[in-house]
Order: structure tokens, then sequence, then C-alpha cells
């Protein structure tokens, strides 16, 4: 006979485990998806620093316990439910909607820096090149927002998919050249 567990409490707890076994320190993982593309390629490493949900400003990118796994989006707002559990709201960059809210205790920490080109997200130019992409990706949901999916529809309407790739492709381009400004400030 089976156990039933209780998955979502199960998660909390692991994330909280990995938040406590951090105190202060950075968590370095290998990215194995390609749902932050192109910002965080597959295989890229980066280090997670520990965060409170409070901390957290759109735009961030930040790494939950989800079902088991870690998942690597970025943060779009805080909400509660009905019962006034606080939630994050995130979203890929390479993804066409919104993930379903996640309760903010299975928040493991924001990533701070990609290891390929040492571009560090909390500060510098990384930082303003993660805010930029915000602002970009930001305007792409006001425009998806103008083309509504109606209850049923099973495709994205073409405006929305060209903008998607045209948002991509811009972002791709800025990544580059910021990517490589920062390798020659380094040295």
């Amino acid at each position: 006979m089976s156990e039933q567990v209780d998955t979502s409490r199960l998660n909390a707890q692991i994330s909280r485990m990995v938040c406590d076994g951090l105190q202060d320190r950075l968590i370095t993982l290998t990215v194995n998806g390609r749902s932050m593309s192109p910002l965080l390629k597959y295989g890229d490493r980066i280090d997670i620093e520990p965060t409170e949900p409070e901390e957290l400003e759109p735009g961030d990118i930040v790494t939950l316990m989800v079902a088991g796994t870690f998942l690597t989006h970025r943060f779009r707002q805080m909400t509660t439910d009905p019962s006034a559990s606080c939630l994050l709201q995130t979203r890929g960059d390479h993804q066409q909607q919104d993930d379903p809210p996640i309760p903010c205790d299975q928040l493991v920490g924001r990533v701070v820096r990609r290891h390929r080109s040492r571009l560090q997200f909390n500060q510098g130019i990384g930082l303003r090149l993660n805010r930029a992409l915000y602002r970009l990706y930001k305007n792409l949901y006001h425009f998806e927002a103008l083309y509504k999916k109606e209850p049923g529809q099973l495709h994205i309407p073409m405006p929305v998919r060209i903008a998607h790739h045209i948002v991509y492709y811009c972002a791709a381009c800025i990544i580059g050249v910021v990517s490589i400004i920062a390798l020659w400030l380094q040295e």
C-alpha cells in the first residue's frame, strides 16, 4: 500500500532546506532548459543567492523549487490568493504565457551571475541589461494583452507570434553586444 505525499508541502520543505543551507552563500546550478533563452542558455552555469520574496523586484531572475525540480524564470509580481497566501508570478523569457502562480515558500533565491561571460545581474552592466530586457518583455506582455486568446482558441494569433520572434532576436542582439562589452571591461 502506498502512502499519499503532499508534494507541495514537500517541495516547500526542500526549498526551505536548500535556502537554510545557503545562509548567505551562493549556490551554483546548471541551466538545463531553454525557457530563459537567449539570456540563459542550456548548459549555462548560474549563481543564486538566497532572497526573501519581499526583496524581489519585477524583472529579477529567480529560481524556485517546483514539483521537485529547480525552475529559473523572470519574476513579474507578487500576489495573494483568497487564503492570503503569498504567490509569485513568473515567466520564462522564451515562453508565450505566464507560469501558474507559485507559492512564495518555494523561492530558492535570485540569480546574480551567469558564468558565461562572467555577467553579474546584481550590479553594473549586467543589472542594466537585465532591467532593459525586462522593459522589453513587459512591452511584449502589454502587446499580448491586445490579442488575448479566446476560451477554446488553440493557436496564438500571428501578430503575437511575430512579436515574440522580433523581441527574441532583439534581446539576443542586445545580450551579445553587452556580453562582449562586459568581457572587454573585465580584461
